[in-house]
Parts: structure tokens; sequence; C-alpha cells
């Protein structure tokens, strides 16, 4: 039986929750769910006027529920988990309520709520995308496919955190999709002081936008930028890296791999998103053999593939 990738939001969504909160009632799971692919769908609003019946106003109401719902979420926490807790010690939502700012003051409720919308955003509707876009990657190219499931045969059980992070094969693969696909095609950054860049200047105050499609496509960085090819970040010796000249120096340049971002402002759910990622795949890998059909891309709000796959378990 083949499934539609669109069953992976409702996954990421609770991953999410479980990494936050501990545990979340199924219902308001379900209308975070329904209203986040409501509020979406305003991002690419052709008005920003709140006309009634419009996209951007349904967005705009699901971003009201939305954060209604995170302020129940967050007095419900503190209610139940008070500082010093264990739930405060292990969870997202205790160092949110708990920490302090760089003036040694707690966040304010409205902070709290826009950081959960921010890491929400960051680690569910990208992890939904990365997967889909995993399982098109992992279909086009049986090879790696292979080269994947042998290099987790070794893996420890239980799984090991070190292990997975340090797993050339594996974060090879999932820097290149990420390269080849960003979740977020764009992003932009307000200047706070007056900048002089390549003959061009930019004021204080100015929002300025940058394109990570572009900068991840750019020849100079990444040699034939539209071919799939996990050899640009493999390690060195490794024995798949058959063409040194693909090898990337992106990771000697941060700025030159912007899918999360950089600097102070990088992507507070990049962690999260490449843990997710790499347990789904070594635990799919090591379950099922995987089949995908109908693959299409996707470009707004969020950059990935969609498709329809089927999980049959492996044999013992």
């Amino acid at each position: 039986v083949f499934i539609s990738s669109l069953e992976f939001k409702m996954l990421s969504m609770k991953l999410v929750f479980s990494a936050a909160f501990g545990q979340i009632e199924e219902k308001i799971a379900i209308q975070l769910h329904d209203d986040f692919v409501i509020w979406f769908r305003g991002l690419i609003s052709p008005t920003t006027w709140r006309i009634p019946g419009t996209a951007f106003a349904k967005a705009m109401d699901a971003r009201s529920r939305i954060l209604d719902n995170f302020e129940y979420l967050i007095n419900k926490f503190k209610a139940e988990q008070t500082d010093g807790a264990e739930g405060e010690l292990k969870s997202l939502m205790g160092r949110l309520c708990y920490g302090k700012d760089e003036n040694g003051d707690p966040l304010s409720i409205e902070d709290l709520k826009d950081n959960m919308v921010l890491i929400v955003f960051a680690g569910h509707d990208t992890t939904f995308a990365s997967l889909g876009s995993a399982l098109r990657y992992l279909s086009v190219y049986p090879e790696i496919h292979d080269a994947l499931k042998n290099e987790i045969k070794s893996f420890k059980d239980p799984l090991d955190f070190d292990e997975l992070k340090n797993a050339p094969v594996l974060n090879a693969f999932l820097t290149e999709m990420w390269r080849m696909d960003p979740p977020a095609a764009r992003a932009q950054r307000k200047v706070i002081d007056d900048v002089d860049f390549n003959g061009f200047h930019a004021k204080k105050g100015v929002v300025l936008k940058y394109c990570n499609h572009g900068a991840l496509k750019n020849e100079e960085t990444y040699p034939s930028p539209y071919e799939f090819n996990i050899q640009r970040f493999l390690p060195d010796n490794h024995p798949l890296l058959l063409d040194p000249k693909m090898r990337s120096n992106a990771n000697k340049t941060p700025a030159l791999y912007p899918v999360f971002g950089g600097g102070s402002r990088i992507c507070v759910g990049n962690h999260f998103a490449k843990l997710n990622m790499r347990l789904f795949l070594t635990r799919l890998l090591q379950k099922y053999n995987l089949e995908v059909r109908n693959s299409v891309k996707v470009h707004a709000p969020i950059c990935g593939w969609q498709n329809e796959f089927n999980l049959t378990p492996k044999q013992e």
C-alpha cells in the first residue's frame, strides 16, 4: 500500500511537541497542524490586506489561533513543571520558560509564543519537506541507497548520537540533499549598521533578502551544481570519493552553505532537524524495504518533494 508523504506533516508536528513539552493533547496537535497549513498558504498570498475570505485573512486568523494555543500550552506547562522540576531541565519549553536573557530577565509570554512559532516552523514543515526529499533521492540513486544501507549495518543498538553525527555517507547524503532542495529557499536580515560590499551600499535599518537556492547552486563553490553528488561532502579519504575535484570547501566557509542561515540568527531548529533526519533514515533503512513513486517538486512556501511510498518490513 502506497502512502502519501503528506502523512509526515503530522509526524513531524508531534516530534516537535514531544521535544518542546514532553507530550501534547491529540486534539491540540491536530488543530495546530491544520492551522499551520492555513498559515503557510498565506505566506505566498498576492496581497497583505486582511480582507475577509482571502488567503491572507485566513492565514492571520490561523496565526491568532496558533498563538492562543501556544499560550495555553505554555501556561499549562508552567503550572505542571515548576522551576527546577525534571520537565524544566529535560524539555525545550522548560529551557525557554525558565531561561534568562542577556540582562538576567525571563522571557515574556509574547516572546515565548514568538519563539514557539519559530521553533515549530523550523522543526515541523521543514522536516516534513526534508523527509519527502530524502525518499525521492533514495529512489533515484540506488547506489547511494545501497551505500547508506551498508554504512548503517555497523551502527550500535541502541543508536549512539556521536556515531550518527559522524557517519560520513549519511551526513554527506543529507548535506547534499539540503543543498539541492533547501526547505527555505530565501531569507532576510535587517542591517544594524551601514554596510558597503562589492560596490553596494546598504543603510542601517534596511532589510536585505538573500537567496539560499542561488548560493547553493554557485558553480565556483559547487562544480556541476545541478547534479546530485554526495562526493562534495565526503571526507578526503573516503572510498566513495572518486573525484576529489567535486569536494566542496563549504565546510571551511559556512556562509557558502546557508541552508540553516548563519551567525547569531542561525536556525534555532537546525540541530533538531539534523537529528530527526539521521534517526529517520537509519531506522527506515534498517527495518524496511522502500518503494517510492510519483515524486513532485514543491517550491512554495517550503521547498522539497512530495511523493508516495510503500514500506515492507525486512525479513529478520
